[in-house]
């Protein structure tokens, strides 16, 4: 059995691909099919303790979709038995308008299914460094009081962070987005760092607002990268390769828009009127 150091979500986890889930209580829900058991938990606390529980209780039972409503992880949580390990998760996993009281830890994850969050809060760090999503990832009107850790990590499928407030760093460094990266209307309370990221569509943050500073240095993007109508504090493109059009219409930036070095080899970029 995983020691203390494990973390909590092995939650209904683990074998790796394989994944565990005790029986119906009054506030669970499960369903079976062709590709597993679907679970769902309503307005429940887990402890690591509760975790464990689970795995001893139905030892090897597929689950495929683990749905979770106003749920609360009272306890550090990880994907996956072990720390800094490359591993993978077979599982797709829903979280609405959970809380996560302590740390969330899936560096080195594997994520074949669909990964979700929706008006979560995460009360402590975020740790998704060098993980790959191979299904859809999910991140919307997310409240992340800690550090947001994502450098590393690859968003194969759609990805969607509109509407989220960063009260920590948000650390993106090196990140590959496939598809479009969705950032409207997020709020970043400190720095953003976008630097040596690779934006295969490019990125939308409109409506977005910072209080301190969103660095693209050294990033790529192949797709439009549009601000159009956000507030920020300092931009810093230095060194960026832009082969999309770059858009700041109505938008306003305090500060000032770094561009040493940058190359915007699309369209003439679009800057704010103060710049």
């Amino acid at each position: 059995m995983p020691n203390s150091r494990t973390g909590v979500l092995g939650l209904l986890i683990w074998s790796l691909t394989l994944f565990s889930c005790a029986a119906p209580s009054a506030n669970q829900n499960a369903e079976s099919g062709k590709d597993g058991f679907k679970v769902a938990y309503n307005q429940q606390k887990f402890s690591q303790a509760d975790v464990f529980g689970i795995l001893a209780a139905n030892k090897g039972t597929g689950i495929f979709l683990a749905e979770f409503d106003q749920c609360t992880f009272t306890s550090n949580i990880r994907f996956g038995p072990l720390a800094h390990v490359f591993q993978s998760f077979a599982a797709s996993c829903i979280f609405r308008n959970c809380t996560f009281e302590g740390d969330l830890e899936a560096d080195m994850t594997f994520f074949q299914g669909q990964i979700s969050f929706g008006k979560c809060r995460f009360k402590k760090n975020v740790n998704f460094q060098n993980a790959v999503f191979a299904g859809p990832a999910g991140f919307r009107e997310c409240t992340f009081d800690g550090d947001a850790m994502f450098q590393n990590t690859v968003f194969w499928k759609e990805n969607n962070w509109m509407g989220s407030h960063f009260y920590g760093v948000g650390l993106f460094q090196a990140a590959r987005f496939m598809e479009k990266a969705q950032f409207g209307n997020v709020v970043f309370h400190a720095n953003a760092d976008f630097s040596l990221t690779r934006l295969e569509e490019g990125i939308a943050m409109e409506y977005a607002r910072s209080e301190g500073r969103v660095d693209f240095t050294d990033a790529r993007s192949m797709g439009l990268m549009s601000f159009r109508s956000s507030v920020l504090k300092q931009v810093n493109m230095s060194q960026i390769r832009s082969y999309g059009p770059v858009r700041f219409g109505q938008a306003e930036v305090a500060d000032s828009i770094v561009k040493k070095g940058a190359r915007f080899l699309g369209d003439l970029p679009e800057w704010p009127a103060k710049n």
